[in-house]
């Protein structure tokens, strides 16, 4: 299992520092903590793994 070298910074500092240099790996790293959870959240109330995916990438 590899470990998340991001781990201990903050949504909020992850923000700030996209905001700084306008690198987009930082919003990856948000991308990567909150896809499964939202896809979770879009599955419950869709019911449909394509629709919760739809929704998931217009989401982001």
């Amino acid at each position: 299992m590899s470990k998340d070298p991001y781990k201990d910074i903050t949504d909020k500092e992850l923000l700030q520092r996209f905001w700084q240099t306008q690198n987009n790996e930082w919003l990856g790293i948000l991308l990567q903590r909150y896809t499964l959870l939202l896809f979770g959240v879009c599955m419950k109330y869709l019911k449909e793994e394509d629709d919760a995916r739809d929704c998931v990438q217009q989401i982001f």
